[in-house]
Parts: structure tokens; sequence; C-alpha cells
């Protein structure tokens, strides 16, 4: 389902996990079919909760580090090298 004359900031949420506190979304962009899993923090969601099958007009991702296990040093640290997309600022589009 693609709609080249859709806004290109609309995109449909097609899978929600819930992974410890936060969530991992699967979007898919009603405009070009552009695909794109990313996380959403719980306190964010909270805020505006969506289901699978909104559609949402996504006004903001930012790139974070991942969060990674050290087996060296046994404790959680942010990655200076691999980044997750972070779904930050969003509206749920009313039909």
């Amino acid at each position: 389902m693609i709609d080249e004359n859709a806004n290109p900031e609309y995109w449909m949420v097609t899978d929600f996990v819930v992974r410890g506190n936060n969530r991992m979304v699967s979007l898919y962009r009603l405009k070009d079919g552009e695909r794109q899993t990313v996380k959403i923090r719980a306190k964010t969601y909270t805020s505006n909760p969506f289901n699978k099958g909104d559609i949402l007009q996504i006004i903001c991702f930012i790139k974070e580090g991942k969060w990674m296990f050290n087996s060296e040093t046994e404790k959680w640290e942010k990655s200076g090298t691999t980044f997750e997309d972070i779904l930050r600022d969003y509206k749920i589009v009313e039909e």
C-alpha cells in the first residue's frame, strides 16, 4: 500500500513489542513503503499511547547510542559506535 500523495511524515504501526521498560515499534511509511523499526521510551508512549494499525505523524526521530552489555566489565554501557533510532515526538492521525 503506497500512496505517493501521502504526507511523508505519516507512518503506519505494523508491529509493537514490549521490551523491558521500552517498546520496539515497526513502522511503514505510507508515501513510499519504507519500513523502519524504532525504540520508543515508556514515558513517551504512556503520554500518548497508540495501537498496531494506527497512523502516526512522526515529528522527530533521534539517534542514540545503543545500550550493550560489556562482558569484560560486566556492566551495561551506551555504545559510541552502534546507534538506534528513537521515536521522540509524534501525533496520532485521527481519521
